[in-house]
């Protein structure tokens, strides 16, 4: 087997875009004919600017001001964020985030030791930073249905990684199954069973979510609606909730190796809790309300 340094520490070991935003996460401003995006937070006159000089390049004028003054006051460009998807956006954020910092601790220890289970538990984890990635882009997107199944995805491998990172014997880590390791996780953390009955049920459609949600008559026929960006703040919350079982499962499969710990109180290899001032519960109390309502 290789080092786990060679592995997890190399020269060419790239995660993640350590940028402020993704290019998902990017606002498109402009029209048919031309699309630029910009960061979230650009104020209105920047971005009539940046407009105007792309409209007057392309549409062969020397004046960028002409642009503004003749066309400018047609452009609906917003000044503000709408509330509901700037609360999504820092959930997602905050949740690949936290998942990237935990990435980063796990690849700082020092003399990791060379068991078949855990380095399969922490291979299959770091993997993990681009499904979450991928659940990023489906929720500003819309596409929350999608979204759900990546998520069940997130929370099958989470507990994949917990039930075999203890595991010595080659064929016992081999066979194990992320679908069948679910109760294991409940064990650690027990409201992971019914967020994963939750994400079973929303992940596909059955016929009275399709007619109600997804499907409406049109002149012409029927129209069927491809996206569901009301959903999406909850999709939002419950990646930031699999970023909170990621950090705690991945700190709870290196607590007998040197390192701090943030999610979890380790009195000592046998008796592990769950920290409550952990970085994810603060954000995942204040936002509930908002997500769920009473």
């Amino acid at each position: 087997m290789e080092d786990w340094q060679e592995l997890l520490v190399g020269r060419n070991n790239v995660l993640f875009d350590y940028g402020k935003y993704d290019l998902e996460e990017f606002e498109l401003i402009g029209d048919r004919g031309i699309r630029i995006a910009v960061p979230p937070e650009t104020p209105v006159e920047l971005k009539k600017n940046i407009l105007a000089g792309a409209k007057a390049y392309y549409g062969g004028y020397k004046s960028i001001d002409y642009v503004l003054k003749t066309y400018g006051e047609y452009w609906d460009l917003e000044e503000d964020e709408d509330v509901e998807k700037s609360i999504y956006r820092k959930l997602v954020q905050e949740a690949k985030s936290h998942v990237r910092v935990e990435i980063d601790k796990v690849k700082e220890i020092q003399n990791k030791p060379s068991l078949l289970g855990l380095f399969a538990a922490v291979i299959g984890l770091s993997r993990l930073a681009a499904s979450f990635k991928s659940a990023g882009v489906l929720i500003f997107r819309g596409h929350n249905l999608e979204a759900m199944a990546i998520c069940r995805l997130i929370l099958e491998q989470i507990a994949w990684a917990l039930a075999v990172h203890g595991l010595e014997e080659d064929d016992d880590v081999l066979k194990m199954k992320p679908t069948r390791a679910i109760s294991g996780l409940k064990n650690l953390i027990k409201e992971a069973g019914s967020d994963y009955g939750f994400l079973s049920n929303r992940m596909h459609l059955n016929a009275r979510s399709l007619f109600v949600n997804y499907t409406f008559p049109a002149l012409d026929g029927v129209y069927v609606r491809q996206n569901d960006p009301e959903e999406s703040l909850k999709t939002a919350y419950i990646l930031l909730t699999l970023s909170d079982y990621y950090c705690v499962v991945s700190e709870y499969i290196t607590r007998d190796l040197p390192r701090e710990f943030k999610f979890i109180l380790v009195e000592n290899s046998n008796r592990i809790k769950l920290d409550p001032s952990r970085p994810t519960a603060k954000l995942l109390e204040e936002h509930d309300q908002k997500v769920w309502g009473a």
